[in-house]
């Protein structure tokens, strides 16, 4: 008997009375695709029938992710998939690649923790939990991770607010925090009447809670590793987490779970007002790349969306860590990366699979530019305009994190 011998019997994947290829009882036709299959490691499309084709009718062919998935079922070695001249040409496993079913199981665990941290963010931003002295950056990495605590409070009332409101209840909001050495109960109590936030340091403060409530924060056992990671990565996520929720909300430009939000025009007459210099010395600050456009253009999705943020709170780049944080960080980021990667060639083939990958990746860059742009804003804003600046203890952590120490005298000669 030769060593593929042919002969006419039912195959064992397709049910179909043809010639087999080999021992295994797999017909010619099975035998080349699960070749194809396996050398051109292709990611097929999703099943229309829940991966349930071969349960419903057992002789149908043209779902190729279940037959691939039978073709495994069947525990049909890999050495099959190749040719004789192919088999003698070298050692092969016997191990199967990894079936789809298992690898799209994988990712949706992933997933599904990923979604457990965001809705406990969504709910917070949205939530009545509104500090009235936000912590320093020391502190927040001293505590544990809020976030839970403050997904669990109710939803703030009154929402949305129309720009008259919201300047109301800001102006409010100010007085309020100004008269702090009057009795902090008193204060607080004052504050469950007003029914907004200070969006900016609220929502760094929560970027940094996201990146504690994951669970490898616990193994970066180095307080300096730890207040490095917040302190790099919370502008990203935050500015992320807004863009992104707008986009849910069909917003064109970044809008705060009350439904206010500032387009580039006001946004230059805020800055030629506060700074008083002409449009043309502050035009390299603008933010020229509109985190918004990637989000609508492309179409994110929100689990695409999610392994962004876990691809850039994992940054084993920042300036600063040790050894074993970064060797943590790249593993954690690998592990984020592949996982896109595989959910991109499900969702959309072998074909264009990896161009959306690399457009997704393309979009972490955009934030990075924001996050450049948005702390020289504030740097200049500090430099020019010292009277408003966020020097006060109670914008501690805006200071911290937004406005990086520079000579005011030698910024000024070179600008």
């Amino acid at each position: 008997m030769s060593e593929v011998e042919e002969y006419v019997v039912l195959c064992v994947v397709c049910l179909q009375k043809n010639k087999i290829a080999n021992s295994r009882g797999i017909c010619v036709a099975c035998n080349t695709f699960f070749r194809r299959a396996v050398i051109g490691r292709k990611i097929f499309d999703s099943c229309s029938n829940m991966n349930k084709c071969y349960t419903f009718n057992p002789l149908r062919l043209n779902c190729k992710r279940c037959r691939y998935q039978k073709c495994y079922d069947c525990e049909i070695p890999v050495n099959f998939a190749y040719s004789a001249d192919e088999r003698n040409a070298g050692p092969t496993s016997n191990k199967l690649l990894k079936p789809l079913r298992d690898m799209l199981s994988s990712i949706e665990d992933v997933i599904h923790e990923m979604k457990n941290v965001e809705i406990a963010v969504v709910k917070s931003r949205s939530s009545t939990y509104n500090p009235l002295i936000f912590p320093s950056l020391d502190d927040i990495v001293q505590e544990p991770s809020k976030l839970y605590q403050a997904s669990q409070c109710p939803p703030m009332p009154g929402w949305p607010l129309t720009h008259p409101e919201f300047m109301i209840k800001q102006k409010q909001l100010t007085e309020l925090k100004v008269r702090v050495d009057e009795g902090m109960s008193f204060l607080q109590n004052q504050l469950c009447f007003i029914n907004t936030k200070e969006w900016l340091p609220f929502d760094l403060m929560m970027a940094m809670e996201n990146v504690k409530a994951q669970k490898f924060y616990k193994f970066l056992t180095k307080r300096e590793d730890r207040r490095i990671l917040l302190h790099g990565t919370c502008i990203v996520v935050a500015t992320l987490t807004s863009a992104y929720n707008s986009y849910l909300s069909k917003k064109e430009v970044i809008h705060t779970p009350d439904g206010i939000g500032i387009g580039q025009e006001k946004r230059t007459a805020i800055l030629e007002s506060i700074l008083g210099i002409e449009e043309k010395k502050i035009q390299n600050l603008k933010d020229s790349s509109n985190v918004m456009v990637p989000l609508i253009k492309d179409q994110i999705k929100l689990e695409e969306y999610m392994f962004l943020k876990m691809i850039a709170i994992c940054d084993p780049g920042l300036i600063g860590l040790s050894d074993y944080a970064s060797y943590l960080l790249t593993q954690q980021r690998n592990e984020y990366g592949r996982s896109l990667l595989n959910y991109c060639l499900f969702h959309h083939g072998s074909n264009y699979g990896p161009s959306r990958y690399l457009k997704l990746l393309d979009y972490l860059g955009v934030m990075e530019r924001h996050r450049i742009k948005l702390q020289n804003f504030m740097t200049v804003g500090n430099v020019l305009q010292p009277s408003i600046s966020m020097s006060d203890s109670r914008k501690k952590l805006q200071e911290e994190i937004l406005i990086s120490k520079v000579d005011e005298d030698e910024w000024l000669r070179n600008h």
